[in-house]
C-alpha cells in the first residue's frame, strides 16, 4: 500500500489552487524549495508527474472543475467518476470518494486512501452484458433476428433467475435495452463461458492497465460450469464478475472510437500516443447503435438534455441487500468526443443514481 504524507498533499493542493510553488509556500509559510520538494516527494511515491512544470507556471493534468463538479455530485457516497477525450485520450476527470482534507484533523472517512477510479475492482451488474453482447454478435449468427421470450424468470439448471420485468417477445437489441435477465442467460449459456472470458480477456477487464505509468487494479471472471446457472449469472455479469472502472472507460472509448481505444493519460503535455485495437470496426459500429437506442427507446432522452448519449446501465447486486449503481458510455459530439463510467456503490437503480451523476458531470463539460 502506498503511504502518502499528508504535509505532500497540502503542498501539492495548495499548489493547484494558487498556481504555482511561490504563492503556495505564501500560504502555507514554507519556503518554495520545501513545497516544491513536498510534491515531487509525492509523484516519486505516485509514480507519475502530478503537474506540467515549465519557468513561469504549473499546469494542471486534470479539468480541476470538472472534478469539484463530479466528487460534489457523489453527494458523500462512496464511487468512482472518469471522463476521457476519446479521440485523444486525455482523462479530463478522475473523482474518487470518500476523499480527505490534508488540512483537517478529522477522522479520515473508511476508504478515502482508495482510489477507486483505478485501485478498485467491483461487481458489474449489467454494464457487463457489453460485453456479453460482443461476443454474441460475433459468435451467434443469427442474433440478429432472433427473439427471446421474459416470463420475469427463467429456470436454469433447477436455479431461478430473475428478471428486472418482464419483456415479453423481444429482439436482441430490445433485450439491451430493456438489460433482460432471462435473454442474456440464454445468450450466455449458448455462447459458452471459455468464449464469455476469452472476450473479457480481449478487451483489459482481467489484467492491470497501465494508465501514465500507475498500474490499475485487473477485474476477475470465474467460468461456470456448462449449462449452469453461474455459466448465466457471470454472462449477466453477476456471479463472481469483478471489473476496475477504469477498464470499462477503456471499452466504451474503444467503442465509440470505431473499435480502438486511444490509450489514456493524465499528462497534457504528453499523451501516450499510442492506440490499441480492442474489436473490429463492425462490432463496435453495432454495440453504438443499440447503446444509442438504450437511451432513445428505454431511459429517456429527456433525463440527458441537449446531449446525444450512447450507453448502458447497471445494478449490481452485492449480497447484502443493496447494489451499485453504474452508469458508462459516451457522446457522439465531435465537438464534445466524451467517454465516462459512473459508479455509485450501494446506491440502488443504476439510472436514476448513477445516471443522474453523469449528467450532471456531462452537462458541466460540454458547457464549459
Amino acid at each position: 500500500m502506498l503511504e502518502i504524507n499528508l504535509k505532500q498533499l497540502e503542498s501539492f493542493v495548495a499548489t493547484v489552487e494558487h498556481s504555482g510553488f511561490t504563492a503556495a509556500a505564501a500560504a502555507l509559510y514554507l519556503t518554495q524549495s520545501t513545497v516544491s520538494a513536498h510534491v515531487s516527494a509525492l509523484e516519486q511515491t505516485l509514480g507519475v508527474p502530478l503537474l506540467v512544470r515549465d519557468r513561469h507556471t504549473v499546469a494542471l493534468t486534470l479539468d480541476s472543475s470538472l472534478c469539484v463538479t463530479a466528487y460534489e455530485a457523489l453527494a458523500g457516497r462512496k464511487g468512482a467518476v472518469l471522463v476521457s477525450n476519446y479521440k485523444t485520450g486525455e482523462i479530463l476527470c478522475m473523482a474518487s470518494g470518500p476523499s480527505i482534507d490534508p488540512s483537517s484533523d478529522g477522522d479520515v472517512p473508511d476508504g478515502a486512501y482508495i482510489n477507486r477510479c483505478i485501485n478498485g475492482s467491483f461487481t458489474p451488474g449489467s454494464i457487463f452484458k457489453l460485453i456479453t453482447s460482443a461476443a454474441a454478435i460475433e459468435n451467434i449468427k443469427d442474433i440478429d433476428s432472433r427473439r427471446f421470450t421474459c416470463a420475469g424468470s427463467v429456470d436454469v439448471a433447477g436455479v431461478t433467475v430473475k428478471c428486472t420485468g418482464v419483456h415479453g417477445s423481444q429482439t436482441f437489441e430490445d433485450a439491451l435495452a430493456n438489460s433482460c435477465n432471462c435473454a442474456f442467460a440464454q445468450i450466455s449459456l449458448e455462447l459458452g463461458a471459455d468464449t464469455i472470458e476469452s472476450y473479457a480477456k480481449k478487451f483489459g477487464f482481467l489484467d492491470s492497465q497501465s494508465l501514465s505509468g500507475i498500474p490499475t487494479m485487473a477485474g476477475s471472471f470465474t467460468k461456470g460450469a456448462s449449462g449452469s446457472a453461474n455459466l448465466a449469472w457471470s454472462g449477466i455479469g453477476q456471479y463472481e464478475d469483478l471489473i476496475c472502472p477504469y477498464s470499462m472507460l477503456r471499452y466504451v472509448s474503444a467503442i465509440a472510437n470505431g473499435g480502438s481505444v486511444v490509450e489514456p493519460s493524465l499528462l497534457l503535455d504528453t499523451p501516450s500516443g499510442s492506440t490499441t485495437s480492442l474489436l473490429s470496426t463492425a462490432t463496435a459500429n453495432k454495440l453504438r447503435d443499440m447503446m444509442n437506442y438504450n437511451v432513445s427507446a428505454h431511459y429517456g432522452t429527456n433525463r440527458f438534455p441537449g446531449l446525444n448519449l450512447c450507453a448502458k446501465t447497471g445494478t449490481a447486486e452485492v449480497g447484502d441487500g443493496t447494489s451499485h449503481a453504474w452508469f458508462t458510455g459516451f457522446l457522439l459530439d465531435d465537438a464534445h468526443p466524451y467517454a465516462f463510467v459512473v459508479l455509485v456503490e450501494n446506491a440502488g437503480g443504476g439510472l436514476t443514481n448513477a445516471g443522474a451523476v453523469a449528467n450532471t458531470v456531462l452537462q458541466a463539460a460540454v458547457n464549459k
